[in-house]
C-alpha cells in the first residue's frame, strides 16, 4: 500500500493476503481484514478486548473492538499497528 492509505507495522507482522470475501480464509487465530475501498485484503491476528499480551503492545499494537466505533469496515477484534 502507498501514498495515503500506508500501513507500517513495527517489528514486522508476519501476514498476508486473503480472500475478502471469507473472513475465514486466514486460518486459526486470524481474521480476513477486507477494507475495499484502498484494496486492503490482510489478514489480521484476532484478539479478545482487554486481554493483555495477545497483541504485541510493547510495539504498540492494540486489540481493535470494532465494536465501540460504528461504520468501521471490520467485524470482529483485531491487532492493530498503531496510528491505524
Amino acid at each position: 500500500l502507498g501514498g495515503f492509505y500506508s500501513i507500517t507495522f513495527p517489528g514486522g507482522y508476519c501476514s498476508s493476503t486473503c480472500d475478502g470475501a471469507d473472513p475465514m480464509s486466514c486460518g486459526a487465530g486470524a481474521v480476513c481484514v477486507s477494507i475495499s475501498f484502498i484494496g486492503l485484503s490482510q489478514c489480521f491476528q484476532s484478539c479478545t478486548p482487554g486481554t493483555a499480551g495477545e497483541c504485541r503492545e510493547a510495539d504498540g499494537y492494540t486489540c481493535f473492538d470494532p465494536s465501540t466505533m460504528p461504520y468501521v469496515p471490520i467485524t470482529v477484534p483485531v491487532c492493530i499497528p498503531p496510528f491505524m
